[in-house]
């Protein structure tokens, strides 16, 4: 029987939380923090320096890198993936967890759509060319659709249910997620508080959805956290 970390450890404060039910709540807590900061604090300053980079290499790549998280590339690979399971024996929970991270891609765009409706924050572009800086609450017609990134969240909803589901794969997925991400700030398409309201929804959602995966003995409890596995 292996021993519980002791309760004053930060490895048991981590699987307390990962073993609640509610923890899907955490990355939208810290995103109604961090996202009015960087409005004041990042954002404007941010679009601008970047804009005065514009012609830059980085700038190019990243023009061209971004096409890369649209929603559709997602959804058709899993759909390729789910349909080619059927093919193999024994593939249930194969099939099971390509279902949960098309759902997450799904719930994900949605959410982020009625959010930017709903809080209307104007897109970089329009600071950069008319000085715009604002919200309009309820009338998030492009160009004021840019809270949260809808692109920046489908590629994040993605990353965050495939490092459930996959942990093996956890390394190359966040980096994968992370570089495709920072490209929506690279050509101004997006604030960085953009981004970070969009990773707050994916992780939500992932993590909420999680709960309906079917799993077999890999959920964590808080029996396991308090005792340990036996």
């Amino acid at each position: 029987m292996m021993m519980a970390p002791a309760p004053s450890t930060l490895k048991f404060r981590i699987l307390q939380l990962s073993a609640r039910r509610d923890r899907w709540m955490l990355p939208l807590v810290i995103a109604f923090f961090v996202c009015p900061l960087a409005a004041f604090l990042i954002d404007p300053w941010l679009a601008l320096f970047i804009h005065g980079k514009r012609d830059s290499w980085v700038v190019s790549v990243a023009q061209w890198v971004t096409d890369f998280g649209n929603a559709w590339r997602y959804l058709l690979g899993l759909a390729v993936l789910l349909a080619g399971s059927y093919i193999f024996k024994n593939a249930s929970n194969f099939r099971a967890r390509c279902i949960y991270v098309f759902v997450s891609i799904c719930a994900s765009g949605a959410i982020t759509e009625v959010l930017a409706f709903i809080i209307g924050r104007s897109r970089p572009r329009l600071l950069i060319e008319q000085g715009i800086y604002q919200l309009s609450l309820f009338n998030g017609f492009k160009p004021y659709d840019s809270l949260p990134s809808s692109h920046a969240a489908s590629v994040l909803a993605f990353v965050f249910a495939a490092a459930l589901v996959f942990p093996n794969a956890r390394g190359v997925l966040f980096i994968y997620g992370f570089l495709l991400a920072i490209t929506r700030v690279l050509i101004n398409a997006h604030y960085f508080g953009d981004l970070v309201a969009s990773a707050a929804v994916s992780g939500a959602a992932a993590l909420f959805l999680l709960r309906y995966l079917p799993q077999k003995n890999t959920a964590l409890t808080p029996d396991t956290v308090v005792n340990g596995p036996t």
